[in-house]
């Protein structure tokens, strides 16, 4: 509420006071107002907060004042807590909690895990952290004012600003997540995010007059399907893996409604709709809706099987960041904790540092969950010699120099040894143009803003590899690496407080922290992004000769001429009309259960996953066993999320056979043929087989 609000009142202010001013140019007046209101509210809450051992976030002052904020304890879970019965009721806990020596007392009969029959409730959480939600919500304005303020299309600017945020609420999702943030921060962040776009996009509405609205959104509409066309149908998968139990019951009701209508409607009558006349004849004797025939049909218009692929990828996304990252993930940090917690720190960042260079040396693996990972496990292990604040400063300098060999080894070993192979330039993306303009940068002498924001920002297995292939000098580039630190220093942090979340004597204020961290560890590494992107927009917009000038890898290019023309052939060989049956039934089978098996897990959080923590151990927690983590509903959902890839795989494989045969066929024939524009039949040859032509 206060979020909205804010918007409104200042809109009022500017009724008041500022009439004269158009409201888009008072818009940006406020970006500095707001952005001073932020920092001295956060300034003052982090003050506030350690000033006092009573005023930071802990188990105590959550059980301490959770009735105060009118948390309902659970005890349909824990019946034995419940003590003072009043006609059969219980109206309290049978704990007492003294904040100022930080202690819970349990009299006899009362169980320490007493205390999670306040777990489910966030309130006190909200109130603490409330002066920091009102700081982060004016950042938030005072960004939006900020892209306004560009001069730049609105529509350009408010499409960067939700990327940039969007990307911010998902890492702090992840890390919530990970850190097992109890206490609401995942909720309470998704919840501020969402009530500051309606901010923002109150602030936007009041920026136009009706007129000027209507254009703008017109313009808007027709940009969209212009320049983001081709994601068209990753929007669709996304729709349908998510709405799809939605569209069965609209369709179950549709079918009751036309029963009724059946019964009930006289025939040899007409009516009007979309001013046109409409026989009851046509609507009658159906077994769904008018309504929902022109929905089918317009799905039926689709790009199905594309649409339907991407519905599992879009599952498979889900399934990956709520159970494997969330779950298993978890699961396995707290195995190599426990394993190596009776290890010597040396031995264990051997250990770390090898899987570390591995990992790196893979091309999809980015630098930051390393650095996590080497925050949360160095800290138990090396806590005792070095103490706290040493073994988080040794986790940083292992992960400095374990990026410095990583980026050693890619540039020298495969960019400079390998650089004649032509899967690792493909993978590089040599003849892309963000790839050409860096190029361009790296190659000029010393080190200058735009070299290092492209080495610390770029990403990373490509630009190491770059380097190597570029032949450059690796001592350059290690030292415009170094600025990395600036990441990796809240990334361990990030996962230091992760693992402290856990410990009683730290409290629920490391699960906060560490969301903080992880905020903090993306604005930087976006920082790095948005760097070296406008950098190398620099030089490709400044430097078009020399880009011109830059020739191309030929055999680089002839191989994506000819993974494009395979791409057009699978693309009509997944035309729904012309896949058979068989193949059509697996892409279903493999989509329903997606759906079903993301279903389960998002609707039945308590019965497909037990609750497991980082400090815990599989031995306390688990019962010794860690497939005791999967509950019988999350074995069910696992079996279906691998049903589903299973089927997709198959249907994948067949259509990738289909058409490498198509292509032989063709060249052992040499068949060219055309088609019309809009001409969806298949090419036959004279032996009646099908052949799928590109226009």
């Amino acid at each position: 509420m206060f979020t909205v609000l804010v918007p409104i009142w200042l809109s009022l202010v500017r009724f008041l006071f500022y009439r004269h001013i158009t409201f888009r140019t008072y818009i940006t007046w406020l970006s500095g107002p707001l952005f001073l209101n932020s920092l001295g509210i956060g300034i003052g809450w982090f003050v506030w907060t350690f000033l006092s051992r009573n005023n930071k976030w802990s188990i105590y002052t959550k059980l301490y004042d959770a009735a105060v904020t009118g948390c309902k304890p659970n005890f349909k879970k824990y019946p034995e807590c419940q003590i003072n019965y009043l006609n059969g009721t219980s109206i309290d806990v049978c704990f007492s909690v003294d904040v100022e020596s930080s202690s819970i007392e349990f009299p006899e009969g009362c169980a320490k895990n007493c205390t999670k029959v306040f777990d489910e409730c966030s309130n006190m959480f909200i109130v603490w952290v409330g002066p920091f939600l009102v700081s982060i919500v004016f950042l938030f304005l005072s960004f939006f004012s900020t892209f306004l303020r560009n001069g730049g299309s609105i529509e350009k600017e408010t499409m960067k600003f939700g990327k940039v945020w969007g990307f911010l609420l998902f890492v702090m999702w992840i890390s919530a997540s990970l850190a097992g943030a109890g206490s609401g921060v995942s909720t309470t962040l998704a919840a501020l995010t969402l009530s500051s776009f309606v901010a923002s996009a109150i602030f936007l509405a009041m920026s136009y007059t009706h007129v000027e609205a209507q254009e703008h959104v017109r313009a808007f509409g027709n940009k969209l399907l212009k320049d983001y066309a081709k994601y068209l149908d990753i929007a669709k998968g996304l729709l349908v893996v998510t709405c799809a139990p939605v569209a069965a019951l609209y369709l179950a009701v549709s079918f009751l409604v036309q029963m009724i209508r059946n019964l009930r409607m006289p025939c040899s009558r007409t009516y009007k709709e979309d001013d046109q006349s409409i026989s009851y004849e046509d609507i009658t004797n159906k077994y769904i809706s008018h309504e929902a025939r022109t929905l089918i049909k317009q799905v039926k218009s689709w790009d199905l099987a594309t649409v339907f692929v991407y519905a599992v990828y879009w599952g498979i996304g889900f399934y990956t960041l709520t159970v494997i990252a969330a779950k298993f993930t978890t699961l396995f940090l707290s195995w190599l904790i426990e394993e190596t917690r009776n290890m010597d720190l040396a031995s264990v960042t051997g250990i770390l540092f090898f899987v570390g260079v591995i990992m790196f040396l893979l091309p999809p693996v980015p630098g930051a969950p390393i650095y996590l990972t080497l925050g949360i496990v160095i800290v138990p292990v090396g806590r005792e010699t070095l103490g706290l604040g040493g073994c988080i400063a040794y986790a940083m300098a292992v992960s400095l120099v374990l990026k410095l060999f990583a980026t050693f080894l890619q540039q020298v070993m495969i960019g400079g040894m390998l650089q004649g192979s032509l899967n690792v330039r493909q993978m590089v993306g040599i003849n892309t143009s963000l790839i050409r303009g860096m190029k361009l940068a790296l190659a000029e002498p010393g080190l200058d803003a735009a070299k290092i924001c492209i080495l610390c920002g770029g990403p990373d297995w490509p630009t190491s590899v770059l380097c190597g292939i570029m032949g450059l000098n690796v001592i350059p580039v290690l030292i415009g690496t170094l600025p990395v630190a600036i990441l990796i220093v809240p990334t361990v942090l990030a996962g230091s407080f992760t693992y402290m979340s856990g410990e009683e004597e730290f409290g629920g204020w490391a699960g906060t922290a560490a969301t903080i961290c992880t905020t903090l560890a993306a604005m930087v590494l976006f920082g790095f992004c948005i760097s070296a992107a406008y950098f190398v927009e620099q030089i490709i917009s400044q430097r078009p000769d020399d880009l011109a000038a830059l020739p191309y890898d030929e055999e680089v290019r002839e191989a994506d001429l000819e993974t494009e023309k395979k791409s057009k052939i699978f693309k009509e060989i997944t035309d729904w009309k012309f896949i058979p049956k068989w193949a059509q039934l697996c892409l279903l089978t493999s989509l329903a259960s997606m759906i079903t098996s993301c279903y389960m897990v998002q609707l039945f959080p308590n019965d497909t996953f037990a609750e497991y923590q980082l400090t815990d151990t599989i031995d306390n927690a688990l019962k010794g066993d860690w497939k005791n983590l999967v509950k019988p509903v999350g074995f069910v959902s696992i079996i279906l999320f691998g049903v589903s890839i299973l089927f997709l795989v198959i249907f994948v494989l067949w259509a990738n056979f289909t058409a490498k045969k198509i292509i032989k066929e063709r060249l052992g024939k040499n068949i060219v043929e055309e088609r019309d524009e809009g001409d969806e039949s298949p090419v036959k040859d004279g032996c009646g087989k099908l052949i799928f032509c590109c226009q």
